[in-house]
């Protein structure tokens, strides 16, 4: 697939959404939908690769 029509990855666009607006109240299941993901799929990439839960790395964020 050319990278011109890939997919976002899930983690950057939620990090940015996040970065650019911490205090987004929405949840990681809004989040998910926003991004075309599944709520389990961001969750697992999220604790793989930073080896924190959501809440917790939005917390640290804020």
């Amino acid at each position: 697939m050319p990278a011109a029509t890939r997919a976002p990855d899930p983690r950057l666009a939620l990090a940015e959404t996040l970065r650019q607006e911490p205090a987004d109240q929405r949840g990681l299941a809004q989040h998910a939908r926003a991004l075309a993901t599944s709520q389990r799929t961001l969750s697992r990439l999220m604790a793989t690769e930073l080896g924190l839960s959501f809440p917790r790395w939005r917390a640290m964020l804020r």
